[in-house]
């Protein structure tokens, strides 16, 4: 097997294991092992680059490696921390179905039940 297809096993493999914790919503408070192997196969794709040793399968490792990099380290959303029952509701503002703007002051004082879907789009 050339390094090239070890590197795009590594980082296909990688990405399968991560977006299936994602549709499972268990994405890891510290994501930094998958950006190892990320970053193994990214460096294992440009050494098959360099060497000529499975090169089109290097290349594609080395551009997903790096993509995927690139996005844990830019991507605006994080794990953050949950909400349990009884728990004090952050203060927030959004726009109603009316286009006014509502905000989570008005409801001090009274039991609520928010309830937030997720996009599947």
């Amino acid at each position: 097997m050339s390094i090239g297809m070890m590197a795009l096993i590594v980082v296909l493999g990688t990405t399968t294991m991560w977006f299936r914790r994602a549709f499972q919503i268990r994405i890891p408070a510290n994501p930094y092992w998958f950006a190892r192997f990320w970053g193994a196969g990214l460096v294992l794709g440009l050494l098959a680059l360099m060497t000529g040793s499975g090169s089109a399968a290097g290349g594609w490792a080395a551009a997903f490696g790096g993509l995927f990099l690139y996005f844990l380290f830019t991507g605006s959303q994080k794990n953050q921390t949950t909400l349990s029952i009884g728990d004090a509701m952050p203060a927030f503002t959004a726009v109603d179905d009316d286009g006014g703007v509502f905000d989570s002051a008005a409801l001090a004082g009274t039991p609520v039940l928010l309830k937030f879907f997720r996009g599947h789009w």
